[in-house]
C-alpha cells in the first residue's frame, strides 16, 4: 500500500511512530555522548591534579610560611602610607569578592 493511498490515521501513527523512532535514538547518542564526556572530563581533571598537585602544595607552604615570618606586608589601598593591612593570606584570599562601590574609589582630581 502506498503512501497516497494510506487514510489520514494511518498516515498519523506512521508520522508519530518516526517521530518516537527518531526521539529514541537521539536520547541513546546523548546517553552515550554525556558518558564520553564525563570520561574524558575525569581524565583531564586527574591529569591535572597529578600535574599541579606537586606544585600547589610546595608554593601553598612557602606562602604561609612567608606571611608567618613577615616578609610579605599588604597595604589597605594603592595609595600611599604607612598603615598596613593586618590580615593574613588567607583571611585576603579567601574573603568574598565585593563590589566597590563610590566611597571605595580614590577621588580624581582634574588637572
Amino acid at each position: 500500500m502506498s503512501w497516497r493511498r494510506k487514510t489520514r490515521t494511518q498516515r498519523a501513527i506512521i508520522r508519530d511512530n518516526l517521530v518516537r523512532g527518531i526521539s529514541f535514538c537521539l536520547y541513546i547518542i546523548g546517553l552515550i555522548l554525556r558518558q564520553v564526556l564525563e570520561a574524558l572530563l575525569g581524565f583531564i581533571a586527574s591529569i591535572t591534579v597529578i600535574v599541579f598537585a606537586p606544585i600547589w602544595i610546595p608554593l601553598q607552604i612557602i606562602l604561609v610560611i612567608c606571611n608567618r615570618c613577615g616578609f610579605f606586608y599588604i597595604r589597605k589601598s594603592s595609595r600611599p602610607g604607612p598603615e598596613e593591612d593586618d590580615r593574613t593570606f588567607r583571611q585576603i584570599l579567601t574573603e568574598p569578592f565585593r563590589l566597590r562601590d563610590s566611597s571605595d574609589r580614590p577621588d580624581r582630581t582634574d588637572d
